[in-house]
């Protein structure tokens, strides 16, 4: 594969790996690219357009003390 040379390009590179399933080590080998550098434009795309994760919601709980055997 001949190496992606402009930003846009690494953002679909590193948007393939999110997609692939694969570990970044799998992926940069089948791809002929450098771990190092398929990192970094990984970190660079999830710090540009961070996952939506849905609020988490806490609830109250009322511990009690267990009831002796009968």
């Amino acid at each position: 594969m001949s190496k992606p040379a402009e930003k846009q390009e690494w953002f679909q590179v590193a948007e393939a790996f999110e997609a692939s399933g694969l570990t970044q080590k799998e992926f940069s080998t089948q791809r002929g690219l450098r771990l190092s550098t398929l990192q970094s434009w990984v970190y660079r795309r999830r710090r540009q357009h961070p996952q939506k994760v849905p609020a988490v919601r806490l609830l109250p709980v009322e511990v009690s003390a267990i009831a002796p055997p009968p």
